[in-house]
């Protein structure tokens, strides 16, 4: 399934903790996504890319966009609940 891509204004953000860390989370109708990653909004194809990878591993897969930027989110029903090992991703953005 191709992942959807939304305007930033027709979602709304949030944060809260997964894996004793704060995320940035964003809720579209009534799914919950978490931030993967984000790419300027020069790297349209490089965004689309990466969802289009993570929605290869069916996990489910929304991409917004704004003035400035990209942003892909996951569903929170793919989110592991506990991570065993330390995640070594960025501040705010969800273990994929």
């Amino acid at each position: 399934m191709l992942p959807i891509l939304l305007n930033e204004q027709f979602v709304h953000f949030f944060k809260f903790y997964l894996n004793q860390q704060l995320q940035q989370g964003m809720r579209y109708r009534t799914e919950l996504y978490c931030l993967v990653s984000e790419f300027d909004r020069t790297d349209r194809n490089k965004a689309y890319q990466r969802a289009c990878e993570l929605a290869e591993q069916g996990i489910s897969v929304v991409m917004t966009a704004s003035h400035f930027k990209y942003a892909i989110w996951k569903s929170l029903k793919s989110a592991p609940v506990a991570d065993p090992q330390p995640s070594h991703s960025s501040p705010g953005v969800c273990p994929v």
